[in-house]
């Protein structure tokens, strides 16, 4: 289940003021921070008017960072306003070239990834996106590919908040990880 991030002091507004945003900024850490283990926060920019790089380093990019610290928590955007297409090109700019981070983006059931995240790590992206949930193992078998890299591809975007990850426990006795999408 997802939650929102309570964004008062985001609706209506353009986020381009880092002083105003700040306080916004430090009450999500305090959702994030108080939240149990396995939560999903979003954000809607529904309401949003615009976004600039203090925007996006202030709600978004530095909010990311700290969630990568805590424990198995994760985010992801939605309702990107199509009439601003600034809001995609600002956050995709931000965190691709000054963050080195990346966020998921729900349009529907569909994702689009936005950021610092290699073309090998989109086509894994998608594909979990698209079947919800894979094994390093499925992927592997099904392309050929090393267990290995997958493996590795697969553990970064689970460290980076992109995907979720269940251990499974095998017949054998062995044990799997489960990468789930967040959506």
């Amino acid at each position: 289940m997802a939650i929102k991030f309570d964004q008062s002091g985001m609706d209506n507004q353009n986020l381009i003021i880092r002083r105003k945003l700040v306080p916004v900024k430090e009450k999500i850490i305090f959702q994030i921070t108080t939240a149990p283990k396995g939560t999903i926060f979003y954000y809607d920019f529904s309401n949003v008017e615009g976004i600039n790089s203090s925007g996006v380093d202030e709600i978004i990019a530095k909010v990311i960072k700290y969630l990568i610290n805590e424990e198995d928590k994760f985010i992801y955007i939605t309702n990107l306003r199509e009439e601003y297409y600034e809001h995609r090109f600002n956050i995709d700019n931000f965190l691709k070239n000054r963050s080195k981070i990346g966020v998921v983006e729900r349009i529907g059931d569909k994702a689009l990834f936005l950021g610092d995240i290699s073309d090998t790590q989109k086509d894994l992206l998608e594909r979990i996106y698209i079947e919800k949930e894979v094994s390093a193992r499925n992927i592997a078998d099904e392309t050929g590919k090393k267990l290995n890299l997958i493996s590795t591809h697969l553990n970064t975007l689970y460290k980076n908040r992109l995907i979720q990850r269940v251990e499974e426990q095998l017949p054998d006795g062995g044990r799997q990880y489960i990468y789930k999408s967040l959506f």
